[in-house]
């Protein structure tokens, strides 16, 4: 999984939970007071209007003005219960003027204030475990986290995000520049443990829980347990294509060739697959599978919409698939267009033994001439013999006899060679 898109769902996630305007935080503690039947302090007649007056200006987007009335107060004349109410709507302020830092510096002061009620505490401390993602410091969120769930441990047990925020800290930890082997090891155990445990513990299942999930796990080789949870998250997004490309990854790790190929031909049929690499893979597969012609059309096809472009390597896996399909003439063809973009005579050569089994000698021993000038052959004299095997098979076939003589310095090719001369000269008379 990409680091920044990591961060980027962290911020998402922050701003989500992002701490709630004074009036709504409390009416909450008002109903939690209530429940716990704790007798909450009255505000004073004096912080009250001010407080009100600062919700208003935070309402309408004046956070300037709303932070100048909060600070005024005198905190020397407030009681804890206040500067607690106070020092939460700075760090809301902060927050929503995206000065991370400021915001965790009024929640600590609101929990220092003694103001708090143990379930208000807790919740302060999540959120500055929260703001530490903003600002992408992942050791302090990871300490602010253990804090909060030893805090919370006698009365509840974490919810799927905590475990989820954890997991996220512990991997970004591991990805960071520099960082050792051992702390890397240990920051992605870490995250594994503590992302199974979000999976675990949430009502229902969590696309973000399972991606991470599933680029730990991929990381760690764990291949069988990747393929349950990505079957798993295309429950929940199925036109998601990369989740149906990690699965025919996963498939091909495991050696499971069929399923790569039958898993990545749903998002191909639904029409997902938009980019050069992905039409290039799904060719790969169906060639694999040896599927010659429908690799051979899916190419064509992505030449034709103009997603693959039509350049040397396009050329060459097209000749492969038609080749693989027994459609020689269209293999001809693409190697007719690879060849002279390749920087070697090699393409040269494969056209040159597709036209030799086409019985078109003459186009033969032009193109197989021309792979030798151009040169670059890892076997010139598999090049003699093909040579020769053209000219003996033509109606000049005395004219093999120079090609078959080099080709005959190979101890490879020799009896080959041999046999063809001896035909030339015991039974076409050729000296």
């Amino acid at each position: 999984m990409n680091t920044r898109i990591v961060q980027t769902l962290m911020i998402v996630t922050l701003i989500a939970a992002a701490p709630q305007g004074f009036a709504q935080e409390a009416q909450r503690t008002a109903t939690e007071g209530e429940s716990t039947g704790a007798a909450l302090p009255p505000l004073g007649e004096a912080a009250a209007r001010a407080l009100n007056e600062a919700i208003e200006l935070m309402n309408a987007g004046n956070y300037a003005e709303a932070r100048t009335v909060a600070a005024d107060l005198d905190q020397r004349r407030l009681s804890p219960y206040e500067i607690g109410r106070v020092e939460q709507i700075l760090a809301t302020i902060a927050f929503e003027q995206e000065d991370f830092a400021t915001a965790r510096t009024h929640f600590q002061r609101a929990i220092d204030s003694m103001g708090l009620s143990a379930v208000e505490i807790a919740d302060v401390k999540f959120r500055v475990a929260q703001l530490f993602f903003a600002d992408e410091l992942y050791q302090e969120a990871v300490t602010a986290l253990e804090e909060w769930m030893t805090l919370i441990s006698a009365t509840q047990t974490p919810n799927s995000e905590a475990y989820y925020y954890l997991a996220v800290a512990y991997y970004q930890i591991g990805n960071e520049e520099g960082v050792q082997d051992s702390v890397r090891r240990t920051s992605m155990d870490k995250a594994l443990e503590n992302i199974r445990r979000a999976v675990e513990v949430s009502p229902e299942p969590e696309e973000r829980h399972l991606n991470l999930l599933i680029a730990l796990l991929m990381e760690r080789e764990e291949y069988e347990e990747a393929r349950d949870q990505l079957n798993l998250v295309l429950t929940l997004a199925p036109h998601k294509k990369n989740y149906w490309l990690q699965l025919s990854s996963v498939h091909g790790l495991m050696d499971n060739q069929d399923l790569a190929l039958a898993t990545v031909e749903i998002p191909y049929l639904a029409g997902m697959l938009t980019t050069p690499q992905e039409l290039r893979r799904y060719a790969d597969l169906l060639h694999y599978n040896r599927i010659g012609y429908r690799c051979a059309t899916v190419l064509e096809k992505g030449i034709a919409d103009g997603i693959v472009e039509a350049n040397l390597s396009t050329h060459q896996k097209l000749a492969d698939c038609w080749q693989q399909a027994g459609e020689l003439e269209r293999a001809a063809g693409a190697l007719a267009q690879s060849a002279p973009l390749a920087e070697t005579g090699k393409d040269y050569v494969r056209l040159g033994e597709i036209q030799l089994r086409l019985e078109d000698y003459d186009a033969a021993t032009r193109t197989l001439e021309t792979a030798l000038d151009k040169g670059g052959l890892d076997d010139v004299n598999r090049v003699y013999l093909l040579l020769g095997a053209t000219r003996y098979s033509s109606d000049d076939h005395c004219s093999a006899i120079p090609w078959l003589e080099r080709a005959r310095s190979s101890q490879q090719y020799r009896s080959s060679a041999d046999g063809y001369l001896q035909s030339l000269r015991s039974e076409r008379g050729c000296q």
